[in-house]
C-alpha cells in the first residue's frame, strides 16, 4: 500500500493506539502503587475477586470469633471465681461443724458457731445469685432436661391446668402426678388409691387404718390457694368423736420447684394426752419406662435402692428421689426432713418396697403401726411415739414434687452439652458449649447444716463434703472447658492469619513489580508521543510533492 496519502495518517494511528494502551497500563500501574492492592475492580481479576471477598469474609468472621472465644474465656474466669469463693466458704463451715461436734463447747458456743454458719449458707446464696458475667446469670442455673420425645419437664400445676387432673379425688384419695408436660409419657406418679396407698393411725397402742376405721367426713377444695383437704374422725358414727385427721394437699413452690405439701393432722378431741403414732403410705410408680418398678436414691447418692430397704435414726435421709430407670432425667423427690419447711416432728422410719412380692422386694413393717407386709412399688413414712395433749393437734408433714435430676455418674443426663454456646468459628456449627452451674445451699444439698444434734452434725459434715466434691468437680469442668477455648483462640488467630496470607497473595499489589511497569508504561508513552511527532511529516512529504 502506498504511503502517498494524506487523508488517514495509518501510522499515527497505529502510534495512538499503543500509546492509548500505554496510558491505561500506566493507570492501572499508578492506582496498584498508591492503593497497595493489585484488584481495584472486578474488571482487574475477576475470579480472583470473588475468592478475595469469600476469603476476607471468612477472615472477617474467623477474628470475630477469636473475640468471642476470649469472651468466653472471661465468662468462666469469672464463674469459677464465684465457686472458688464458695468453696472458701464450705471449707469454713466444715471447719466449723467439726468445732461445733466437739463436746467441750456449751450451748451458748454451739448457738453462735450455728449464727456464723447461717451467714455463710446465706452468703452462698447471696453470690450464687449475683455471680454474673454481662448480667448472664453464671451460679444459679439450674439444668434444664428433655425427655426422649423432646417435651420439657414441667412442674405440677400443668396436670391442674392442661390435664383438670386434680390431687384429691371425691373419695379422699390422692391422685398425684408429676413429670412431663403431656402429663402421658413417664409421668411419675403416686396413686393414693393404690392397693398400696394408705394411711394408719396408732392412738395409744391400738393402730387404726383411716380409710376402713374412720369416718369420712367429705373433701373441700379451695382453687385459689390450690388447696384440697379431706377430714375424718374417730371413732365412726360418734358425734363426739376422740381423734380428728385432717389430711390437706397444696401446691407450692420450694426453691424454685413444685412440690405437693401433704399434712396430716391429727387433733386431740379429750382431755387426756395420748399417744400416737402415723403411717403414711403411698403406692409409687411411672406411667411409662420403669413403670411399677422405679428406683430410689436418698440424699442424691449415686446409689440406687432397688429392694426392700428399711431406714432408721440417723440412717433416714433428709430427701429421697424416685428415678424411672428407662428416663433417669425425670425424678420426683419426697422431702422428709427440713426444719425450714416446716417438717416437725420428723420422721423416725422409712420403708421402701418394689414391686413383685419376692422376699428381697417387700418390707414388713412389724410393732411399728402394727404388722404389714409392703408387696408394691411403695414408700412408707412413720412417726412413732409422739405425745398429743389434750385438745391440741400435731402434723406430720411431707413434700412430693419434681425437680431438676441430680447430677449421677451412673446415670448420664441427656443435655445439650451446656448451657452457652461460644460461636468459636467463621460459620454455622463451629462452636463449642460452655457450663453455668447451679451452687445455690438448695442445689448442693447444704441448705440445712448444724452442730447438734450429733446426729444431725454428723450429717451436716456428710452434706458438707458431697457439696465440696460437687464443686471441685465444676470447678474441674470450668477449669477444662477453660483450656480448651485457650487452644481454640490460638487455633483461630493461627487460622486468620494464613487466610490473611492467601488472600493477600491474591488482592494485594506487588510494589516492585508494579513501579517497573509504571516505568516501563512512562518510557513506551514518551516514546510514543515522539512517534506521534515523527508520524506527522508523512503528509507534509506528499504536501511537499504537489508544491513542486
Amino acid at each position: 500500500m502506498s504511503n502517498a496519502v494524506v487523508n488517514t495518517n495509518i501510522e499515527a494511528l497505529n502510534t495512538h493506539r499503543n500509546l492509548k494502551g500505554v496510558g491505561v497500563d500506566a493507570i492501572k500501574a499508578a492506582a496498584r502503587l498508591s492503593g497497595g492492592l493489585r484488584i481495584n475492580s472486578a474488571a482487574d481479576d475477576a475470579a480472583g475477586l470473588a475468592i478475595s471477598e469469600k476469603m476476607r469474609s471468612q477472615i472477617r468472621g474467623l477474628q470475630q470469633a477469636e473475640r468471642n472465644v476470649d469472651d468466653g474465656i472471661n465468662l468462666i474466669k469469672t464463674a469459677e471465681g464465684g465457686m472458688s469463693e464458695i468453696t472458701g466458704m464450705l471449707n469454713r463451715q466444715r471447719e466449723l461443724v467439726i468445732q461445733g461436734m466437739n463436746d467441750t463447747n456449751t450451748s451458748d458456743d454451739r448457738r453462735n458457731i450455728q449464727k456464723e454458719l447461717d451467714q455463710l449458707t446465706e452468703e452462698i446464696a447471696s453470690m450464687a445469685n449475683r455471680t454474673e458475667y454481662n448480667t448472664i446469670p453464671l451460679l444459679n442455673v439450674p439444668k434444664s432436661y428433655t425427655v426422649n420425645d423432646n417435651t420439657v419437664i414441667t412442674g405440677i400445676s400443668n396436670f391442674l391446668i392442661n390435664l383438670g387432673i386434680k390431687p384429691m379425688n371425691s373419695d379422699g384419695t390422692l391422685n398425684l402426678l408429676a413429670g412431663n408436660s403431656s402429663g402421658t409419657d413417664s409421668s411419675i406418679m403416686i396413686f393414693g388409691s393404690g392397693s398400696t396407698s394408705y394411711n394408719k393411725v396408732e392412738i395409744n397402742g391400738t393402730t387404726y387404718d383411716v380409710r376402713s376405721e374412720f369416718e369420712f367426713n367429705g373433701v373441700t377444695e379451695d382453687a385459689a390457694t390450690q388447696t384440697w383437704k379431706v377430714s375424718y374422725s374417730f371413732p365412726r358414727d360418734s358425734a363426739e368423736p376422740e381423734i380428728s385427721l385432717v389430711q390437706s394437699v397444696q401446691i407450692v413452690k420450694i426453691n424454685g420447684n413444685e412440690y405437693y405439701d401433704i399434712t396430716n393432722t391429727v387433733t386431740n378431741n379429750g382431755d387426756t394426752d395420748i399417744e400416737c403414732g402415723f403411717l403414711f403410705n403411698v403406692d409409687a410408680m411411672f406411667s411409662g419406662g420403669a413403670g411399677d418398678n422405679p428406683s430410689f436414691s436418698l440424699d442424691g447418692m449415686a446409689t440406687r435402692i432397688t429392694t426392700g430397704t428399711i431406714l432408721n435414726g440417723i440412717n433416714l435421709p433428709s430427701e429421697v428421689d424416685v428415678y424411672d430407670v428407662t428416663y433417669p432425667i425425670i425424678n420426683a423427690r419426697i422431702i422428709l426432713k427440713n426444719p425450714g419447711e416446716g417438717i416437725d416432728p420428723a420422721p423416725d422410719s422409712l420403708y421402701i418396697s418394689q414391686w413383685g412380692g419376692q422376699t428381697g422386694n417387700s418390707v414388713t413393717f412389724d410393732n411399728y403401726l402394727g404388722s404389714e407386709t409392703i408387696r408394691d412399688s411403695a414408700y412408707s413414712v412413720i412417726w412413732r411415739d409422739k405425745t398429743i395433749a389434750g385438745g391440741d393437734s400435731m402434723s406430720f408433714k411431707t413434700f412430693y414434687g419434681v425437680t431438676d435430676p441430680r447430677e449421677n455418674p451412673e446415670l448420664p443426663i441427656a443435655t445439650k452439652g451446656g448451657d452457652l454456646w461460644i460461636q468459636s468459628g467463621a460459620n454455622e456449627n463451629q462452636g463449642v458449649w460452655v457450663d453455668r452451674y447451679d451452687c445455690r445451699p438448695t442445689a448442693l444439698g447444704i441448705d440445712y447444716i448444724v452442730t447438734e444434734p450429733f446426729e444431725e452434725a454428723e450429717r451436716s459434715l456428710s452434706k458438707l463434703d458431697k457439696a465440696l466434691d460437687k464443686l471441685n468437680a465444676n470447678r474441674a469442668n470450668a477449669g477444662a472447658q477453660q483450656n480448651r477455648l485457650e487452644y481454640i483462640s490460638k487455633a483461630v488467630a493461627y487460622s486468620a492469619e494464613n487466610l490473611q496470607a492467601s488472600e493477600s497473595r491474591i488482592r494485594d499489589a506487588d510494589m516492585a513489580k508494579e513501579m517497573m511497569n509504571l516505568t516501563k508504561a512512562n518510557v513506551l508513552n514518551q516514546a510514543g508521543i515522539a512517534m506521534l511527532t515523527q508520524n506527522a511529516r508523512g503528509p507534509e512529504r506528499v504536501l511537499a510533492l504537489l508544491r513542486q
